[in-house]
């Protein structure tokens, strides 16, 4: 695997790797960067000569992970029938699939340490292409409510984003209401509370 990795230049992909199957079975807080040098083969000394330490490899890991949600959220936008209520839910939707599937990688790719955007640009800027689509798909519905105010635009589609978020955060902690399938929390919540309510 060493050879491998310095032969074809693959070593800090096999790291970020190695760190997601650790992470997603674990958590981060059993994660280290032995543990990584160890899984792929090589001393920890070589880990250094691609990242700084944990954190930078943490922070790749999240880019790596917004990047495959962002491919998700875009999928399921496209394919979703063209009406805002539709977009929405199906956007909803696989957002909070993935982090029902995934619940250590999400955790990590809103950790607060992660969050320094001077320090983590290319991280700053896969969340903002992957959450674009959730922004995408709540548009329509924020205009509706929104009167044309651009600053109560804003705030109309931050709280019904946060509103997805919240629901994804409370099903990883396994706090979110007994519905049949997460499809249908995601009607619920879109149906009964976000488009329902009037401006």
């Amino acid at each position: 695997m060493k050879n491998r990795a310095y032969h074809h230049g693959d070593l800090k992909e096999s790291l970020v790797e190695a760190a997601k199957s650790m992470i997603t079975d674990d958590g981060v807080n059993n994660f280290s960067l032995r543990k990584a040098a160890l899984a792929v083969g090589v001393s920890q000394a070589a880990l250094y000569r691609h990242f700084s330490g944990k954190e930078q490899l943490l922070a790749a890991l999240a880019c790596n992970c917004f990047l495959q949600v962002g491919n998700e959220l875009q999928q399921a936008y496209e394919h979703a029938k063209d009406d805002p209520r539709e977009k929405l839910k199906a956007v909803g939707l696989a957002y909070v699939i993935f982090a029902s599937d995934n619940p250590n990688l999400y955790r990590l790719m809103f950790d607060a340490s992660l969050s320094d955007k001077q320090r983590y640009p290319e991280l700053t800027d896969a969340r903002r292409q992957a959450l674009k689509w959730a922004a995408k798909s709540v548009t329509p519905i924020a205009q509706a409510r929104a009167h044309a105010d651009e600053k109560r635009l804003d705030n109309t589609k931050f709280l019904l984003q946060s509103s997805i978020h919240g629901v994804a955060s409370f099903v990883i902690e396994g706090l979110a209401p007994n519905y049949k399938t997460l499809a249908s929390m995601i009607d619920a919540l879109v149906d009964q509370t976000l488009v329902s309510r009037s401006p």
